[in-house]
């Protein structure tokens, strides 16, 4: 089999044309720099999955993470991701295939009253949110799959809320996901977007569930409460708790409280656990470093 060195060009009907050799001598001499999240435990052109029951509160916690991106507020407690975490406008495309817009248009009122008007103008020039309900799009469409690359082309996040309405695959079956997860990371990849799939979760019967076992970058969003206080006990609904991980042994733990309208506000340090990389800060030790590891469940 020929080697393809580095020095070596690839011709343009090359099935790899397009991909470079990686740099093996520099990624050898010059330590790597920490990665940058646009959400917890995902980076721009990768693919993760957000998943949480129905009625559990993915797609407003999802707009709250796109208005912090978009207006480079933080809105959900990121900043204590630190050197992960870049507070400043980026480009968000949000594909809602589930909501109408007078739906969408409450949500985001809500969220919108907890910001400066400045602030809500860097939101409305960096966020692009597009209803999509009823439009039958299907990410396998070579069509649709071109149209959605070039819309979101130049996006640092691309949200799909939620994943079930862009496809019609079936979620239990390996070929069938593994012909999904190859589209999305085309997306990932030719946009330079990260792409987050909003997923719906039942208990009952989500254990054999291929689209979620597989998937190496997730996060969760489920009901509880913070502490065993009196006062926690009586609201337990109106407590909810992030949790997101990726390779290399990195973890975010955050609860949150929410209002009547479903306005989300980070509840104090001791509520929130960042299991750092070793590799990535330069820790010593075999354990990953841990922030308020207490009252995280």
């Amino acid at each position: 089999m020929k080697v393809v060195h580095k020095s070596q060009k690839i011709h343009t009907s090359h099935s790899l044309a397009g991909f470079e050799p990686m740099d093996l001598r520099n990624a050898m001499e010059h330590e790597p720099q920490p990665p940058v999240f646009v959400f917890p435990g995902l980076e721009a052109g990768e693919v993760g999955i957000f998943s949480g029951p129905r009625g559990m509160g993915k797609t407003m916690l999802a707009l709250h993470a796109a208005v912090t991106l978009a207006g480079g507020r933080d809105l959900l407690g990121f900043a204590k991701l630190g050197v992960m975490w870049r507070p400043t406008p980026q480009r968000v495309v949000y594909l809602a295939g589930e909501d109408s817009d007078a739906g969408l248009g409450r949500r985001i009122n809500a969220i919108g009253t907890c910001l400066e008007p400045c602030v809500r103008n860097t939101v409305a020039e960096h966020l692009t949110i597009l209803p999509v309900l009823g439009g039958r799009l299907n990410v396998r469409d070579d069509r649709c799959l071109g149209d959605i690359i070039e819309f979101c082309t130049g996006a640092s996040l691309v949200v799909l809320d939620p994943l079930s309405r862009f496809h019609n695959l079936n979620e239990y079956k390996r070929t069938d996901m593994n012909r999904l997860f190859s589209v999305l990371e085309c997306v990932a990849a030719k946009s330079g977007a990260a792409v987050m799939c909003l997923c719906h979760t039942a208990e009952e019967y989500d254990d054999n569930r291929i689209l979620l076992r597989n998937v190496r970058r997730r996060a969760e969003i489920d009901h509880g409460r913070p502490s065993e206080r009196s006062s926690d006990k009586d609201r337990a609904g109106f407590f909810v708790c992030l949790h997101a991980w990726g390779p290399g042994c990195m973890a975010f733990y955050q609860w949150y409280e929410r209002n009547a309208e479903g306005v989300l506000m980070p509840l104090g340090k001791n509520r929130t656990e960042v299991l750092f990389p070793t590799l990535h800060l330069g820790h010593t030790g075999s354990e990953p470093e841990s922030i308020g590891k207490e009252d995280c469940g």
